[in-house]
């Protein structure tokens, strides 16, 4: 089914509340992308450059023995690449990120996403 690029879907607006940017960690936010290949990465990244987003980190977790792709987008804030261990599968990226991400609170997409500008993350 197509969704127009205009759509806005929120998920949970009735039992979360809008990210205020006031957590315990200072407000800060990290964007964790599970990734598979390179340079798969690149097309979410390239979307997050203008900076009109909350994230104040961006990790991406890449498989294990890959090496962090080259990318040609410039972004104003800190890209870390972690690599999952030999045993754990990319559905686990939600715990596994918690030794990657330096912020106290992160959300999770896959690099087959977009983030829109201006997102409004819930919590």
């Amino acid at each position: 089914r197509h969704i127009p690029p205009n759509a806005v879907i929120v998920h949970g607006a009735k039992i979360h509340k809008p990210w205020n940017g006031t957590g315990s960690g200072g407000g800060d936010l990290t964007l964790v992308v599970t990734s598979w290949d390179d340079p798969d990465a690149s097309f979410l990244l390239s979307h997050l450059e203008d900076g009109s987003h909350p994230f104040s980190n961006i990790v991406v977790m890449i498989p294990s023995g890959s090496d962090a792709p080259g990318l040609e987008v410039e972004l104003p804030i800190p890209i870390t690449y972690h690599n999952r261990n030999d045993d754990e599968f990319d559905y686990m990226d939600l715990c596994s990120a918690t030794t990657a991400v330096p912020t106290d609170y992160y959300m999770l997409t896959n690099s087959y996403h977009r983030v829109r500008p201006n997102a409004t993350p819930m919590m």
